[in-house]
């Protein structure tokens, strides 16, 4: 099994435009090699028109480069997408790291902060919002692929960087961080999520679970509390992708699923570095369309079999062994969808009413 990284495919004069939302755009596809594309669950998902290719550069950059990948600027693409080549960044060769922009992000201070645990400082990060032609361009091999997990050897260098990455001790709160932690999402419910959520949220704090905002918190702090925690119990969503930047994690994770078949897309990423638990029947989930009939990363979804997240919490010790009790669980579910709708009384009505159906 290898314990370090291919080396990277270098190319020269490369064709570089922006990306719109569609991933079309990015580096010319006939001049780089396949892995420098956009993938999802080992499909290709970007593209690159043939007449593209004529494209004059508005600018030139001399030297030689890192291609990053496209920076969209959404915290679990950033760290499941875009920083997955930066381990092969050397400040001895490379001049910066350039990213195509995706249209419609603007860049915010989190995003250097990730991208600068990678030796990278603002002068050497090269956000491209136009045709932009490099003289060399390498391409590092992707050191983790959506739906796919982390490379070995990636895990072998992501331990070599620990010591690196370690949290300063002035920025760890008095007496710790908690030990066993919620991700949730019940202060985002408008953005979607598990309605009744609320009522699993109550079970874990009345058994000691410490509900976390990991907005609160740098990027080193989150990656501090997955590291040293025990349990670590999320609600499907971004919220657990820090563990992207650990080699390992002395916690078990336990997630709320809300989608089927989630667990395909999370599994990969967390079981290399600590045991993974689904909580709940996943395939007895909906997920309803939002409020522009879409199904989104907004959309809320319903579980028809709610009794099965309790019976897995209690199996695995998450909290005491009580009856269920489905009437407490339905007002959670109505409340929840108070919160979806930000009280609007129409919204709740039809939110209600596909839940009922």
């Amino acid at each position: 099994m290898a314990k370090t990284p291919p080396p990277p495919d270098t190319r020269k004069n490369v064709l570089l435009l922006p990306y719109d939302r569609r991933y079309w755009g990015g580096p010319n596809h006939f001049q780089i090699p396949a892995h420098g594309r956009v993938y999802k669950f080992g499909e290709a998902k970007c593209r690159f028109r043939k007449a593209w290719q004529d494209t004059p550069p508005e600018r030139i950059l001399e030297g030689r480069y890192l291609y990053g990948g496209p920076l969209k600027v959404h915290f679990g693409h950033m760290l499941v997408d875009t920083i997955v080549r930066l381990y092969a960044f050397d400040p001895a060769i490379h001049r910066g790291v350039v990213f195509p922009k995706v249209e419609g992000f603007a860049v915010q201070d989190w995003v250097r902060q990730i991208i600068g645990l990678f030796g990278i400082d603002k002068q050497q990060l090269f956000i491209l919002d136009r045709p932009t032609q490099i003289e060399e361009l390498d391409f590092a091999r992707p050191a983790s692929g959506l739906g796919e997990g982390p490379k070995p050897w990636y895990l072998s260098y992501l331990r070599r960087k620990a010591k690196d990455w370690a949290l300063p001790r002035h920025k760890v709160p008095e007496g710790g961080f908690p030990k066993d932690i919620f991700l949730g999402r019940t202060h985002i419910l408008h953005k979607g999520s598990l309605m009744g959520e609320s009522w699993i949220e109550e079970a874990l704090n009345n058994s000691g679970f410490a509900s976390v905002t990991p907005e609160k918190y740098g990027i080193r702090q989150q990656m501090a509390m997955l590291r040293n925690a025990r349990r670590v119990v999320f609600t499907e969503g971004s919220s657990v992708y820090p563990i992207e930047l650990l080699n390992s994690s002395s916690a078990s994770f336990y997630m709320i699923p809300r989608r089927q078949n989630g667990a395909n897309l999370f599994r990969p990423h967390i079981e290399p570095r600590g045991p993974f638990h689904q909580l709940g029947d996943d395939m007895s989930l909906r997920r309803l369309p939002n409020f522009k009939g879409k199904i989104t990363a907004d959309s809320a979804s319903v579980i028809s079999r709610p009794e099965t997240i309790h019976e897995a919490m209690v199996r695995l010790g998450l909290v005491p062994d009580t009856p269920f009790d489905a009437e407490v669980f339905e007002a959670a579910v109505q409340a929840d969808v108070s919160a979806h709708t930000r009280g609007d009384a129409k919204r709740v009505e039809a939110l209600l009413e596909q839940i009922n159906r």
